[in-house]
């Protein structure tokens, strides 16, 4: 009984007293995604410019195979590592989704915040189409072609994230009764 009683007191993992808070791993999701896109398609076209005259200044000949073989591998890294991460996130909400405790009347505060997160996802996938189709950086859409159709989806897959994360947060309050 002792026992049983100390572990109640424990602040675990699945009994953090933290109600709504699935959320905001939505928001963390939106904004690492959206970092992660637009940093790496940034560093390649800085990359772009600075190599050129990095290789003319290199007088190894191990040293410039080395500068074309990121020239021609960074993208594929990038393409793969955006699947990788993409998809860790949203493992990241949907446990996170399952691990909190909702109480019924913080559903009303998270579709608030999810009209919030949705609009928010709405503008800045508008605003990377308006970046990325300069013609000076419309080249980065066809070499990072994962990251690109990522962000023209961005709305769908939040739509869906949440989707999901709804239904497991109902059902899992639902089976803990």
């Amino acid at each position: 009984m002792l026992i049983k009683n100390n572990m109640k007191k424990r602040n675990c993992i699945g009994n953090s007293h933290k109600k709504g808070q699935f959320m905001m791993e939505g928001l963390f999701f939106l904004i690492g995604i959206i970092v992660l896109v637009v940093s790496s398609m940034f560093a390649y076209y800085i990359w772009g410019e600075v190599s050129p005259e990095v290789t003319a200044d290199l007088t190894q000949n191990e040293s410039k195979d080395l500068m074309a073989t990121v020239d021609t591998d960074f993208p594929n890294v990038m393409n793969g590592m955006m699947i990788f991460v993409f998809m860790g996130f949203w493992a990241f909400v949907l446990i996170a989704a399952f691990m909190s405790t909702e109480h019924p009347i913080m559903f009303v505060v998270s579709m608030i915040l999810l009209v919030f997160i949705l609009m928010m996802s709405m503008y800045l996938t508008n605003t990377y189409e308006d970046v990325f189709s300069d013609s000076e950086f419309s080249s980065l859409k066809t070499t990072f072609t994962i990251p690109h159709w990522i962000m023209t989806h961005l709305l769908q897959f939040n739509i869906a994230i949440f989707i999901l994360s709804i239904i497991i947060a109902i059902g899992k309050n639902r089976y803990e009764g």
